[in-house]
């Protein structure tokens, strides 16, 4: 499918998206990476993914969305919005942190709220694990190793 325009299949699907979350009442909508189907996606299919955060803040002001880089997103280009979606109640996480040689879990887990404000989960919000994320310095440079000891 390459070099064919998906613009319209992906406004059909983000309505019909938000109108489940309408109909459904739902508290949180997990977006479990591969938001774009390349490192560098068109700026249309950004406009589209932001355009419908927007959107479904204004619908459904309490709904949280937890959005992940997966394997073929930009981490960066994920998390570069943040600081404006966490106004939306989004979290974009697109990369893991270390401070010293221990993971940075508190930026990755996240509180899930009820209809009432209430926590009523928690999300570890762990993004596609690139090799440059879990190797080099002092973490060694096993990139396997380096997983295992992000799950640990």
């Amino acid at each position: 499918l390459h070099g064919q325009n998906r613009d319209h299949e992906h406004a059909r699907f983000l309505d019909w998206l938000l109108r489940q979350l309408e109909e459904q009442r739902a508290d949180v909508l997990l977006i479990a990476g591969d938001i774009f189907d390349t490192i560098n996606p068109p700026l249309k299919a950004q406009e589209r993914l932001y355009d419908f955060i927007v959107s479904a803040h204004r619908r459904l002001p309490r709904l949280e969305i937890v959005m992940i880089a997966g394997n073929h997103d930009s981490g960066a280009r994920i998390e570069l919005p943040a600081p404006l979606m966490k106004r939306l109640n989004a979290h974009a996480i697109g990369r893991i942190g270390w401070i010293d040689e221990s993971l940075d879990s508190d930026r990755l887990l996240l509180p899930l709220h009820d209809a009432d404000g209430q926590v009523a989960a928690w999300c570890l919000a762990l993004p596609f694990l690139r090799p440059a994320e879990v190797t080099g310095g002092g973490l060694g440079d096993d990139y396997l190793a380096g997983i295992r000891q992000v799950h640990e």
